[in-house]
């Protein structure tokens, strides 16, 4: 790392001066500014988990995601006061709710976020918990 450094100083940004090092140009990061706001997933699947209390929560992976938030609710799911976060992850297909009370129903909703910010809620679908 020093001499790249050192090679860095020495070329004084003449990028002819540093191809001929025969070390790899570093390129500059693209960012996600341009991102736009990502729709909201499709195909939200709950199943009941292996253990008691939990619940296994699938979506659609969305093109442009980094990452996933879910949101569970109890009662009305059309008052926005009812959701509450429930879990964020990196993947669409392993997203598992853990410590829920038992019969008792839930509903989820799951939406993707990139550089954008947050994206769209999926339609809610529901779940009894055993």
């Amino acid at each position: 790392q020093t001499l790249v450094k050192y090679l860095e100083f020495v070329a004084n940004d003449n990028e002819s001066a540093l191809q001929s090092t025969g070390f790899d140009l570093r390129r500059d990061a693209v960012r996600g500014d341009h991102a736009e706001t990502l729709v909201a997933p499709e195909g939200l699947k709950l199943k009941r988990g292996v253990l008691g209390g939990q619940v296994d929560v699938r979506v659609n992976r969305l093109l442009g995601a980094g990452s996933y938030e879910a949101e569970i609710a109890q009662g009305d799911p059309n008052v926005e006061d009812n959701w509450h976060h429930a879990l964020t992850s990196t993947s669409s297909m392993h997203m598992l709710l853990r410590d829920l009370p038992a019969a008792q129903t839930f509903w989820v909703r799951v939406r993707g976020i990139n550089t954008a910010g947050a994206g769209l809620w999926s339609e809610p679908a529901s779940i009894m918990v055993v």
